[in-house]
């Protein structure tokens, strides 16, 4: 049955960019219902591949082939992201609507085969943060993750790693005193306040024996 759903999704999703590719609605007047569109796509085979990895070896097989419907939602995403963005700008809550700028920034965090179109899409969310359009943890998160793509340490410290469902590493960061300065700015406790926290939460969902601990290493590029 949840084959069939995520078939479905997909299939209306296809169908409503090709819809959308011959502007009918005009793109600037349907922005969010767009977004939408391409928000539940992404978000269908993601739930999926989070069901199927719970078993990966059993699901081998399919976790690849829907691995490759994410990569191909993702690239059309993107790319109908840059062109929304082209004509229409960045989304603003009050002219597109709340929703529209969290898909928005959705698409945009998982444009990470388009590095172009990933930096281009964070210079504009800086601006709509500076304008108060957006949060200012939506810059932070998307700079974050584009630094891990270019192979370098984050500057916020919202990327982790799950070794296992206790054992939890923040992916290096720049600098720790650089780093609690910006998440000051977001709003957030410092690094090791976060630590602590963090910790205190695991121990709550009945981890015994929790480690969080900041990493020394990079990890490979995202691109997922």
């Amino acid at each position: 049955m949840k084959k069939i759903a995520v078939a479905f999704t997909l299939l209306l999703y296809f169908s409503f960019t090709k819809a959308h590719a011959q502007h009918v609605p005009p793109p600037c007047n349907d922005y969010e219902r767009s977004l939408e569109a391409m928000r539940t796509a992404d978000q269908a085979l993601r739930h999926r591949i989070g069901e199927l990895t719970r078993f990966p070896e059993a699901n081998a097989k399919t976790i690849k082939k829907v691995t490759g419907h994410i990569i191909l939602v993702d690239r059309t995403n993107t790319a109908k992201l840059v062109s929304l963005v082209k004509q229409c700008g960045w989304p603003r809550p009050k002219i597109h609507g709340e929703k529209a700028v969290d898909y928005a920034w959705l698409i945009a965090k998982h444009a990470d085969m388009n590095q172009t179109a990933q930096r281009t899409f964070l210079k504009h969310l800086k601006q709509a943060v500076d304008s108060g359009d957006s949060p200012a943890y939506t810059y932070a998160f998307l700079a974050d993750r584009i630094a891990l793509n270019e192979g370098k340490p984050q500057l916020y410290g919202t990327q982790v790693e799950n070794k296992t469902e206790c054992d939890v590493v923040i992916v290096p960061l720049d600098d720790y005193a650089k780093a609690d300065a910006r998440r000051k700015t977001v709003g957030w406790p410092s690094l090791k306040d976060y630590v602590f926290l963090l910790t205190k939460h695991l121990k709550e969902k009945g981890c015994p024996t929790p480690h969080v601990a900041i990493g020394t290493e990079l990890p490979p590029p995202l691109y997922r």
